[in-house]
This record gives structure tokens, C-alpha cells and sequence, in this order.
């Protein structure tokens, strides 16, 4: 493949050379699309301290501080 058939992209970056990922983002994003909205539908969330700011911290993985929730089932949820 050339350079003007990948549309100016370097072939070492593509997975494959066919920029082809894998099943497996398409499969988290079709459990989360299912999980969320059953979870939102049967829980009542409640942030304990929402004055509070989000604590972060950037390394291979985001990871946060004081998101701190109250999960209790709704009333009539199955």
C-alpha cells in the first residue's frame, strides 16, 4: 500500500495495516450500553459530598478520588 491509499497515514500505525482494532472495544461498548441504563433504571444514585471537587490523577489508567456515591435499589424495581 502506498502512502496516498491510506490517506497520507504510515502503516505502522495501523493495526494490521488495515486499521482493523478487534472485537473487543465493540463488545465493552454494547455491555455498557446495556449495563447503564439497567443500573439508572433500578438504582437511585446519590453523590455524598457533590460540593466536593472530582479528584484525578493521569497515568496508564485515569484514576479518581472522592467520587463517593449512595447506591440504594428504587422502589417497584424488579
Amino acid at each position: 500500500m502506498s502512502l496516498s491509499m491510506l490517506g497520507g497515514k504510515r502503516e505502522d500505525l495501523l493495526t494490521n495495516g488495515t486499521g482493523v482494532t478487534g472485537i473487543g472495544k465493540n463488545l465493552a461498548l454494547l455491555e455498557m450500553n446495556k449495563t447503564l441504563p439497567l443500573l439508572f433504571r433500578d438504582y437511585e444514585l446519590e453523590l455524598l459530598r457533590p460540593q466536593d471537587d472530582l479528584k484525578y490523577r493521569s497515568t496508564f489508567f485515569v484514576v479518581q478520588h472522592g467520587l463517593d456515591v449512595r447506591i440504594s435499589k428504587r422502589n417497584g424495581a424488579a
